[in-house]
């Protein structure tokens, strides 16, 4: 299978134009917001945040990537996927949420209220959710629009919302604008929900779940958990370890690095699908794809952190004097930019392949390190030791990463890994394909995978 490069650069330019459009309003919202709450209610913010960050992962179970994989390469079990993941989303989204909340006097700053925590996780981990969901099932069969206006059209609220509270109540307080946040959420995710799911219709194909597709999805679950314990806890630990004002100074800068990095956002979700399709044929097909945009998202991210260090003093000037110690954190920040890039190119071709185990190994080593390190390194260094951890973590990931490609395509190269593959192991590997366990796939799917109700067709 070969890619369209042709459809592909014009999935990259409408991506590129909403992460542009999505910037644009991000920023201003970022601005208004900053000013509006100040450094200490910002950090306390940024903390609640990054606390929902790292269990959102977890509120599909990772049906979501399922999804995405399975409705690029089989169109038709697009309604099922989609009643799966929604399914999962909104349960363990609600679990989650009362799960953290119950735990907030042990992970949050003492200046976060179990009323914040439960409105940011609701509004991120169910809400925020649910509309990249809708967005990756209509990128998945080929239509980006969704994908394109939907997380936009959410910034915009917020940035409605922020706006008129500065206006009419400045001095609203953290708690009462976790309510706004919330409500400038939830509407647009109950819209995307309804209307994917009438335009979907009734399902065509059932879903069958099989504990082949539960463990794959922990594994996703587990990845995108452990990427943002090294991209967000070390706020949460700074407003624990530090102070709230510190957080917010880190989470500023944060910010800006992570909004510079929007052009590579905007390919890897363009990519995303073609990687599934491409890494159905292995490692080396998969690298195929990875070499052809490679050059692209190294250029941006080399321009983007040159533009990052460069327009560093701007910050004071549209946040505040409160926040001048943040022009030295964006520009030490600014390498994040390169480093992230060569690590998602690794990151994606491993995932494509279906070698997300090893993925994921590594990323939950790169968090466990990243914790490990800020807790002895932000009570002495404060936030310029929390970046200079994150900036350690994302380079040893990358490292990592490349390296097991590295061997793997060797081992490979070599035939060692060619032989290593028994009859056996092909006729497993062909039946995981296909989602039969047996050489008679009419009588294994009466009895291997495990029917959910309402569903009698296998995937």
């Amino acid at each position: 299978m070969t890619v369209n490069l042709k459809g592909f650069r014009k999935n990259v330019m409408g991506l590129l134009a909403g992460q542009l459009t999505r910037l644009g309003l991000q920023a201003a919202y970022f601005v208004v917001l900053a000013r509006m709450l100040g450094t200490a209610e910002y950090g306390a913010f940024a903390a609640a945040l990054a606390l929902a960050a790292l269990v959102a992962p977890f509120s599909s179970l990772g049906a979501n990537a399922i999804m995405v994989r399975n409705v690029s390469r089989k169109a038709a079990v697009a309604s099922a996927e989609w009643l799966r993941a929604l399914g999962y989303s909104v349960v363990v989204g609600l679990l989650l949420a009362l799960g953290v909340t119950a735990l907030t006097d042990l992970i949050a700053p003492p200046e976060v209220s179990y009323m914040t925590i439960f409105q940011v996780v609701i509004a991120d981990v169910i809400g925020v959710k649910l509309v990249e969901l809708a967005g990756m099932l209509w990128q998945a069969l080929g239509r980006t629009r969704a994908l394109i206006i939907l997380p936009a059209v959410i910034n915009a609220c917020r940035l409605g919302a922020a706006t008129g509270v500065t206006l009419m109540a400045p001095d609203i307080g953290l708690e009462n604008w976790c309510t706004a946040y919330l409500v400038a959420t939830m509407p647009i995710a109950m819209a995307a929900v309804f209307v994917t799911t009438l335009k979907l219709g009734r399902a065509k194909a059932g879903f069958q779940l099989r504990w082949s597709d539960v463990r794959e999805g922990m594994l996703f679950s587990i990845a995108g958990s452990a990427q943002n314990v090294y991209n967000d806890i070390d706020k949460a630990m700074l407003g624990r370890l530090s102070s709230v004002t510190s957080a917010g100074l880190y989470s500023a800068a944060y910010r800006v690095i992570d909004m510079a990095y929007a052009p590579i956002r905007a390919v890897a979700a363009a990519a995303y699908p073609h990687f599934f399709r491409e890494g159905e044929r292995g490692l080396y097909a998969a690298m195929h794809l990875t070499r052809k945009i490679a050059p692209l998202v190294l250029g941006l991210g080399a321009l983007a952190a040159v533009g990052a260090f460069l327009a560093a003093p701007i910050a004071p000037l549209l946040l505040g004097d409160d926040y001048a110690e943040a022009v030295d954190l964006i520009r030490l920040l600014a390498l994040l930019i390169v480093l992230r890039a060569a690590s998602y190119l690794a990151a994606d071709t491993l995932t494509g392949c279906g070698r997300q185990g090893f993925r994921t190994l590594a990323q939950v080593g790169a968090a466990l390190v990243n914790v490990g390190l800020n807790l002895f390194i932000i009570p002495t260094w404060g936030v310029y030791g929390a970046a200079t951890v994150t900036l350690v973590c994302e380079g040893l990931l990358a490292l990592v990463l490349w390296s097991h490609i590295w061997w793997v395509l060797r081992r490979e190269k070599s035939g060692r890994g060619r032989r290593r593959l028994t009859k056996s192991r092909y006729r497993r590997r062909a039946r995981r394909r296909t989602g039969n366990r047996s050489h008679e796939p009419a009588e294994a799917d009466k009895n291997s995978p495990l029917s959910v109700s309402g569903y009698r067709e296998g995937l």
